[in-house]
């Protein structure tokens, strides 16, 4: 999957998803450093998202327009699990599954 191509998706005459998030990353020491989570562009989360790979306890959380917020950790592989709901277990993904699934969950 060309992750920039997806990413382009979003640019153009069309306005920007809604998009909050924030990070830690603890192979680049990378993070985020507001509070909570921070208004950013799908091209910066799709960024992180690669740079956790390597990084144990490595995380980063997004939030869609609705508030639905996931959350990704890198444990020698990607896992993601939408926080905030009910029975809702980490499960392992690859690169190119997480964004689709995070650009899809900003479309929502």
């Amino acid at each position: 999957m060309d992750l920039q191509a997806v990413v382009a998706g979003f640019r153009g005459a069309a306005p920007l998803p809604f998009l909050k998030m924030r990070f830690a990353n603890t192979r680049t020491g990378g993070r985020s450093t507001n509070p909570g989570r921070g208004l950013t562009e799908p091209r910066r989360l799709v960024e992180e998202f690669g740079r956790l790979e390597g990084g144990p306890g490595s995380f980063a959380e997004f939030e869609n327009r609705q508030g639905r917020v996931w959350r990704v950790e890198w444990h020698g592989a990607w896992y993601i699990a939408e926080l905030d709901a009910h029975g809702s277990a980490p499960r392992e993904t690859g690169l190119d599954e997480l964004v689709e699934f995070a650009m899809e969950r900003l479309r929502d």
